[in-house]
């Protein structure tokens, strides 16, 4: 599945096994451009496509949006039981993604602009192979990253606000990149994974009967404001 959303507002969910994957857009045909591209692709799997921007015209209707104009909407609704890889770029003002059982297997994203939420609300069916998100500037939150269980992260934000979430159902080892440039970073851990850092930020977790995951995690940040909390609030 391929995102190429540059405009409005985006909402991505789950739908019960079974219903079809669905798309509804609400918008101004005259100010902004919808496309959508299904290829059934056969024995190699299937490849669905959205774009959604500001037409060649925008320009004339962007003071009339301003002074009271509704920000397009587009709710995607994802099935789950079917295998997906999501990639692209998310411009918009805000999108909320809930991931939560769906089978992601992995994730490459640019986000930018506006307020960028991801969550994982349960744990997926299999362990997320690669999640990659990278924030341009404005806010990214990623929430319960465990119960996606990714075996490689990189999520980083080069201007704004980024919180990083760990907690979740982790079931297996990961290396996890986090990377702020300038702004404010947020960690948060949970007891049940033990964290390996470069950077001296070792969390061994508490005594278990069973051996808990481990995650190598490498912070990097240069100008921006770091902050690890265990436990800390989703």
């Amino acid at each position: 599945m391929i995102l190429d959303v540059r405009a409005g507002e985006l909402r991505l969910e789950p739908v019960a096994p079974g219903e079809p994957l669905g798309l509804e857009a609400t918008y101004d045909p005259g100010t902004f451009e919808l496309e959508e591209h299904y290829d059934s692709g056969g024995d190699s799997g299937w490849e669905y496509r959205v774009v959604f921007r500001h037409s060649r015209f925008w320009r004339w209707d962007a003071l009339r949006a301003a002074l009271g104009g509704r920000s397009p909407l587009l709710r995607l609704r994802l099935p789950r039981g079917v295998p997906l890889v999501l990639e692209g770029r998310i411009l918009t003002v805000e999108s909320a993604l809930e991931l939560g059982g769906l089978w992601v297997t992995s994730t490459d994203l640019e986000v930018g602009r506006g307020y960028n939420h991801f969550r994982f609300g349960e744990p997926l069916p299999a362990p997320m192979e690669r999640f990659v998100v990278r924030g341009v500037n404005g806010a990214l939150r990623i929430s319960s990253l465990g119960n996606a269980s990714p075996r490689v992260a990189e999520v980083g934000q080069s201007r704004g606000r980024m919180t990083l979430d760990l907690h979740g159902a982790w079931t297996c080892d990961a290396d996890v990149r986090a990377s702020c440039r300038i702004g404010a970073c947020t960690l948060l851990v949970s007891e049940n994974v033990r964290v390996e850092s470069a950077q001296g930020l070792n969390l061994p977790g508490p005594p278990a009967e069973v051996e808990l995951p481990t995650v190598r995690l490498s912070v990097e940040s240069s100008l921006a404001r770091l902050r690890i909390e265990r436990n800390g609030a989703r």
